[in-house]
């Protein structure tokens, strides 16, 4: 008895200490004293997994990081900025209203006119003011920029990317979390994995495959195990169900106007990243950093039901990789919040350049860029190909009767001349070779060519067409004209004129130029020494090809000036010194604005800036600056000898349709001038792939005329702030309301970004030559292919090029 009832008060107590603690707990929740975590269900751990990751289902990571909260005035500062960011320089910001409400938009060659929610008509700034107004009335999580990117994925541009997941691991492992569809066969045999293919059936309808294979350990090859045709995903056909992918603002994720590529990007990238090549493999049918840009929970469910035409079934898994510290709790939801509200680079850099405090950048040295260097070439083979540039990387092979030219990009690292490397490296080559043997005709593929820069397409333009004339194609460009712009113009851009209308290098005039401020500089030397040396560090980084390759690397010059000069007792500044390091920072006058107020790409015409241009773009009057080019008029007048001895009779250009703004350039301006020119060489236009569908799979997409983003955003909006905010000491004697003009500039600017980097913009519009004048921008030009080949092929590249003589083949019965 005595036993028992002791048992019975033991078990007693236990269960009022369990009550207490119990409300403890609660206690605890309710006053947020308890760390909290991410209680995930379901963990899996495959055997040749990223180490320190753990997968987990799709729902259970969403309904995690909801609860990772930002900071609300911070987010509401964000998107504010977005929104000012978005008014002042996205060039399309009207026109995505309702293209067809664009006055004028004259259209002589009867081309079609992208227009409709399908090809990126939104009231953007509507659709951001929606958004801030949630988060004023509900705060805001991690997951806002998801929100963010589907809001400026359906403006179809693919220029357009405003921010991604903050790098919430980044002091764990660096990674964002990686979504990825994990078939079942996965999940049952580690040694198994899955890969999926497209091709074409006997009538040209897509066929989707699963590829089952097993990776062998000893050989370290993989052995394909079986082919299996998919007859339905979810209930829908393979076609429907990709059709519906396609049809997802995915941010800057396989986001263009055409559904083609759309449809041809989410295969490409969604599912066909690992078909098999004997080298290499991965366990999940999908495996992508889509995650950081967009929600795959909108569109996968955690299980997706797969059938095969043999009668058999799988599911597919949707997973998304996490580090481990995250799944197990030892990462609070606490210190998410804490990492997520972090301020992003741009607004650390920049603030910190605006400081004029007396504290020194430390950072290595920018690399010096020669523009004069040439470009890194070989002639050394690459399967069929011979090399021709590797910066960017071009390669020719002849097939048969014809030729074929590859330009996988017109981009480069800044240390070649464009115009020479075209003409000199890649046409003058591939003439000479053609006519050595007796080839006449040429396919140019631009299948995945990302673009790059403006002059290259059209060097290669007047390289197929040496006759062609500034007004068969130079294409002319607009950036928006805001109000900052504008206050550039009439005030600050004043100042610089002041500022460096130093008279010649000679050190005796410049002492008596700079005598009335030498005196004005000595109680305030080290913080002026110091925030110029801070300005060039910040232009240097936040626009490299801008600063760096117009001119030799001034960091250096600049630490050995400040140094000499605070070595001394007491600190003092000469005249020449003075002189000498006005003459380091003249060119950064030449940053941003400037480029366009002084004409710089069309010396010898008026400023273009001094022209305001007011038209209707969907419905909208909206102000641009005049029109201005990248295209000099005697822009190859020194390789006419070279041009003449262009030897082709005929042109394909070819592509899969998935290629950057300048590839459509390129190929736009080639075409229509081709169309318009009745002695001009002839030329077919070829796509292949997308959806199947010829008038859906344009050559390119997102042709706008050039995009800022990130650090050039920062040199065309806040570079001449950060100079003139630097020189405010050296300038005050000769402008006594200088102060009063840098606020007022600064207010004109949008406010600078909390979160991740500056956003991406397509900031100019292009418009084709031969449209005539009053078209719309190319960007809504619906250009269709000449021919279609009703085909998908995957190794197309120089890197992995088993499909490209296939290819050709169909391309080559398209000649004229």
């Amino acid at each position: 008895m005595f036993r028992c009832f002791v048992t019975h008060h033991a078990t007693l107590r236990l269960i009022f200490a369990a009550i207490a603690l119990w409300f403890e707990f609660y206690r605890g929740v309710a006053a947020g004293t308890l760390p909290r975590t991410c209680d995930f269900e379901t963990k899996v751990i495959l055997e040749y997994q990223v180490p320190d990751t753990v997968l987990v289902p799709l729902s259970e990571f969403v309904k995690c990081f909801e609860r990772v909260r930002l900071d609300q005035s911070k987010a509401k500062s964000y998107l504010k900025s977005l929104d000012q960011f978005t008014e002042a320089y996205y060039v399309f910001t009207s026109i995505a209203v309702d293209a067809l409400e664009s006055v004028p938009r004259n259209n002589p060659l009867g081309i079609e006119t992208y227009n409709g929610t399908q090809h990126g008509q939104v009231n953007i700034r509507d659709e951001l003011q929606s958004l801030i107004d949630h988060v004023d009335e509900e705060g805001a999580t991690v997951m806002m920029f998801l929100e963010i990117n589907k809001i400026f994925g359906k403006l179809r541009d693919q220029h357009t990317s405003p921010q991604s997941l903050p790098p919430l691991f980044s002091g764990i492992n660096g990674a964002a979390p990686v979504f990825g569809l994990v078939p079942s066969e996965v999940l049952h045999g580690n040694l198994t994995f899955t890969a999926a293919d497209f091709k074409a059936d006997s009538n040209g309808n897509l066929l989707m495959q699963q590829l089952v294979s097993q990776f062998d350990r000893v050989s370290g090859q993989v052995r394909l195990l079986e082919t299996k045709n998919i007859s339905s995903i979810d209930g829908s056909t393979p076609f429907n169900y990709l059709n519906q992918l396609a049809q997802y603002p995915f941010g800057s994720f396989t986001n263009y106007k055409s559904i083609g590529p759309r449809f041809q990007g989410i295969m490409g990238t969604l599912f066909q990243n690992y078909k098999i090549l004997g080298e290499g493999f991965s366990l999940q049918l999908l495996s992508t950093s889509l995650m950081r840009i967009a929600n795959p929970a909108d569109f996968f469910q955690d299980e997706i039901q797969v059938s095969f035409t043999d009668g058999s079934n799988s599911t597919w898994h949707s997973l998304v990789q996490l580090p481990a510290q995250v799944v197990n709790g030892s990462i609070t939801i606490d210190e998410l919040e804490r990492l997520a509200d972090l301020p992003g680079k741009g607004y650390a850099a920049l603030t910190n350049a605006l400081n004029t405090a007396s504290v020194t950048v430390r950072r290595q040295d920018a690399e010096v860029i020669d523009v004069n260097k040439e470009a890194h070439q070989s002639d050394a083979k690459k399967g069929n190909f011979t090399m021709l540039v590797e910066d960017p990387a071009i390669a020719y092979m002849i097939v048969e009767d014809y030729m074929v030219l590859k330009v996988e990009s017109f981009e480069t690292s800044g240390k070649v001349d464009p115009e020479e490397t075209m003409v000199s490296q890649v046409c003058a080559k591939i003439f000479s070779a053609a006519a050595q043997a007796n080839i006449t005709k040429l396919i140019v593929d631009i299948s995945d060519n990302g673009g790059g820069m403006v002059v290259f397409g059209n060097t290669l333009v007047q390289c197929l067409y040496p006759n062609a004339t500034l007004d068969d194609i130079g294409n002319s460009f607009q950036y928006p004209s805001n109000s900052a712009l504008q206050y550039y113009q009439t005030v600050i851009g004043k100042v610089f004129e002041t500022a460096f209308a130093l008279p010649p290098s000679n050190f005796e005039q410049p002492a008596a130029y700079f005598s009335s401020n030498l005196t004005a500089l000595s109680e305030a030397l080290e913080i002026t020494l110091n925030s110029m040396v801070r300005t060039v560090e910040f232009l240097a980084e936040y626009a490299p090809l801008q600063v760096i390759s117009r001119f030799s690397n001034p960091i250096p010059a600049m630490r050995y000036y400040k140094q000499m000069i605070e070595d001394r007792r007491p600190m003092s500044i000469s005249a020449s010194e003075m002189y000498l390091i006005f003459e380091l920072l003249k060119p950064f006058q030449d940053i941003g604005p400037p480029d366009m107020i002084k004409g710089r790409y069309f010396p010898g015409i008026a400023s273009p800036i001094s022209d305001i241009v007011e038209i209707n773009r969907g419905g909208i009057l909206t102000n641009f600056t005049g029109n201005f080019f990248f295209v000099q008029p005697s822009l190859l007048d020194k390789y006419k000898p070279i041009l003449s001895k262009n030897p082709f009779e005929s042109y394909v250009i070819l592509s899969n349709g998935v290629s950057g703004s300048t590839a459509a350039q390129f190929y736009a301006t080639a075409q229509l001038y081709s169309r318009t020119t009745p002695d001009a060489v002839q030329l077919s236009t070829v796509s292949f792939g997308g959806n199947g569908i010829q008038g859906d799979c344009p050559l390119a997409q997102f042709p706008g005329g050039s995009v800022n983003e990130g650090f050039e955003l920062v040199g065309l909006s806040y570079g001449p702030l950060i100079l003139v905010n630097a020189l405010k000491p050296w300038l005050s004697p000769f402008n006594p309301t200088l102060e009063s003009r840098i606020r007022r500039y600064q207010e004109l600017l949008p406010q600078i970004p909390y979160y991740g980097d500056f956003p991406r913009f397509t900031s100019v519009q292009n418009y084709l030559v031969k449209m005539g004048s009053g078209s719309l921008p190319q960007e809504y030009l619906d250009i269709k292919p000449d021919h279609f080949i009703n085909d998908w092929y995957w190794a197309t590249k120089l890197d992995n090029p088993g499909d490209l003589l296939e290819l050709y083949t169909e391309a080559s019965r398209f000649f004229k």
